[in-house]
Parts: structure tokens; C-alpha cells; sequence
């Protein structure tokens, strides 16, 4: 079964410093997980990451997008909005397990 999220040697560093380093997981469809660890552990890093919003070396598989690889990285840019109901989500091609981060 594909992953739903999941990271690979993920690396990502702020101002030359490491925040995250060689990071890896899977999570399957339907699995549920939580960040936690004190400030300054890179759980903010980890979901900018997972959003595109790093420049991150490593693989990021976000359903089927590879989040790192090739010219255009943003989600919405890949897949056309449809809405943000479970069935619509999975007609662009992904499991319908994630929701909308953001509105108008």
C-alpha cells in the first residue's frame, strides 16, 4: 500500500543551521500521528516541509506527489480544486484523507 505521507532522508536546514536531519517515515492511509517535542524541535519545520514551504533535500511523498522533486512542487498547482469533500479530494487522483489547509 502507498503511503499516505512519507519522508526520506528529509534534511532541512534554517539560516545554515540543521533542523531537521535525515529524517525519515511513512504513515499509512488512515493512520493518525502527532508531533510533539519542546520548542525548537523541529515540528513547525516538519509540516512547512510537508507544505512545500522548505528547501528540503530528501523525498517527501505527499499521496502520490513527490513534494521535493522536479520544477513545480505546489499541491494545488498539481491537482485542480474540486473542493474539499472526501470524494472530491479523491478524484484528484489522492487517498481523500487530507483537508483543506486553507481558504479564501
Amino acid at each position: 500500500m502507498t503511503p499516505m505521507l512519507s519522508f526520506e532522508n528529509i534534511n532541512v536546514a534554517i539560516a545554515g543551521a540543521p533542523v531537521l536531519r535525515n529524517v525519515t517515515f511513512a504513515l499509512k492511509p488512515g493512520a493518525s500521528a502527532a508531533l510533539i517535542g519542546r520548542n525548537g524541535a523541529g515540528k513547525t519545520t516538519t509540516v512547512r516541509t510537508i507544505m512545500g514551504f522548505t528547501e528540503a533535500s530528501g523525498t517527501v511523498q505527499l499521496g502520490h506527489f513527490d513534494r521535493t522533486g522536479g520544477g513545480n512542487t505546489s499541491w494545488n498547482s498539481a491537482h485542480g480544486s474540486r473542493g474539499c469533500s472526501q470524494p472530491n479530494l479523491v478524484s484528484t487522483g489522492g487517498a481523500g484523507y487530507l483537508y483543506c489547509f486553507a481558504v479564501n
